[in-house]
């Protein structure tokens, strides 16, 4: 038993840390030397990255945010083989990481790619056995 709530743990844990990757302040900082929480609208998403960096910085970001959300129920769903109930709180946790990653001061993105990555792992769960049958 207590091997499994170490995987709870560990679940939680992954997908906070997966969510607290801001691409969108990595490509401000490297690519035009700014703080894309003070420009525009003031987070680290994808949009205000496309509008702050430009469109290739934007593009790549909301595609990194949105495998965010599936990496981290993958990872809790595949691999670590934990309850249904779990990944969906891996799944919050790599929201709240998007939201309040802590080595930026807890002021992130939004968090909606990251929640489309989640929507888009359980319509494919969802669905797999009426697409391949």
């Amino acid at each position: 038993m207590a091997e499994n709530i170490l995987y709870y743990f560990f679940s939680l844990l992954i997908g906070y840390l997966i969510g607290s990757i801001s691409p969108g302040y990595l490509f401000g900082r490297i690519l035009k030397k700014v703080d894309v929480r003070i420009q525009g609208i003031g987070n680290t998403g994808a949009t205000n990255t496309f509008r702050v960096v430009g469109k290739g910085a934007g593009i790549i970001t909301a595609l990194f945010d949105l495998s965010k959300g599936l990496l981290a129920i993958g990872i809790s769903y595949y691999f670590l083989k934990v309850p249904l109930y779990v990944v969906y709180l891996a799944g919050l946790a790599a929201v709240i990481g998007h939201i309040f990653p802590f080595y930026l001061q807890f002021r992130g993105g939004h968090g909606l790619a990251t929640v489309m990555g989640q929507v888009l792992f359980f319509l494919f769960k969802s669905f797999r056995n009426q697409w391949i049958s």
